[in-house]
């Protein structure tokens, strides 16, 4: 589901939730930061959408959708 979150991410906002010089550097964003926020690169995205994206690219396993098919539910019902 993360993933399919970086993935998602990348299609909306036309470049990956986190950059670096180096693949560990990347790596380490991925561990450590918060994804950047969807609004300021997509103005016209409905929250709704941001909400889903941010919660299928959420830190703690637990806080994100169970699987693909809840999270692609939850994307349809926000879009």
């Amino acid at each position: 589901v993360y993933a399919l979150g970086v993935v998602l991410y990348e299609l909306l906002a036309g470049r990956p939730p986190f950059d670096g010089t180096t693949p560990l550097g990347v790596a380490v964003s991925h561990i450590q930061l918060p994804p950047p926020p969807l609004a300021p690169l997509r103005p016209d995205l409905p929250p709704d959408v941001e909400a889903v994206v941010m919660q299928a690219l959420a830190k703690q396993p637990r806080a994100r959708f169970r699987s693909a098919g809840a999270m692609a539910h939850a994307l349809r019902q926000a879009w």
